[in-house]
């Protein structure tokens, strides 16, 4: 938008409100470069889908366990909260389900190198004290509250939902794909971070209480 003090707006974008087009501001138009530039991009690095029979008499059921690499690649700053993080099963038969699939409960774990012992004494083998953390370090940071990106880095995700209900219990193993969907919106931003990735039915696994398994064919 362009003013010369004397004929008011000589220039002027157009920014849609609701069912009506307004003059948008300055503040407007910088809102879609830092929305871009401050979401982080996802990919999930051998993720892994495994349904497995948990607990025993009255308790049994069949639990869905994920895990994968999720690797982060950003070029701002932002925070992922973690109870706005979100991981959903998609299967085109369970969408005709009555009943939604358990919610899972998604977890983040950062990346811990291995340190070497450095010594023995009257209770065993000791490690060194960890390095004090750097006041801004490059990558990401995995908290209480969730993830501060700091650039671009990997961390540990897994998931596990409630045992299946009855009619998933009794299709889970017929599956021949699921597409997992991650989801984690921005704090302070109208936007999310996500990614999805199409596993496709692994047979003869070697988990003798896995009832099946979807791994990424990439």
């Amino acid at each position: 938008m362009k003013t010369n003090g004397k004929d008011g707006v000589n220039r002027e974008v157009p920014w849609r409100n609701g069912t009506k087009t307004d003059t948008a501001t300055r503040a407007q138009l910088l809102s879609i470069l830092v929305e871009n530039a401050t979401v982080p991009e996802f990919e999930l690095i051998n993720p892994k889908l495994t349904a497995s029979e948990s607990g025993a008499g009255a308790d049994a059921g069949i639990v869905l366990l994920f895990t994968a690499e999720l690797f982060i690649s950003a070029t701002a700053r932002a925070m992922l909260p973690k109870h706005r993080w979100s991981l959903t099963v998609i299967s085109p038969e369970w969408d005709d389900a009555s009943t939604p699939l358990p919610r899972f409960d998604l977890t983040a774990l950062p990346h811990t190198p291995n340190r070497p012992l450095i010594g023995r004494d009257a209770n065993g083998p000791f490690l060194p004290p960890p390095e004090p953390e750097p006041e801004s370090p490059q990558g990401v940071l995995v908290r209480k509250a969730g993830i501060y990106v700091n650039g671009s880095g990997s961390v540990k995700l897994s998931g596990r939902c409630e045992p299946l209900n009855g009619f998933h219990a009794q299709t889970v193993e017929e599956q021949a794909e699921f597409e997992v969907a991650v989801e984690m919106p921005v704090d302070r931003l109208a936007r999310a971070a996500s990614c999805r990735q199409r596993l496709t039915h692994v047979p003869n696994s070697r988990n003798r209480r896995a009832v099946g398994e979807w791994r990424s064919t990439r």
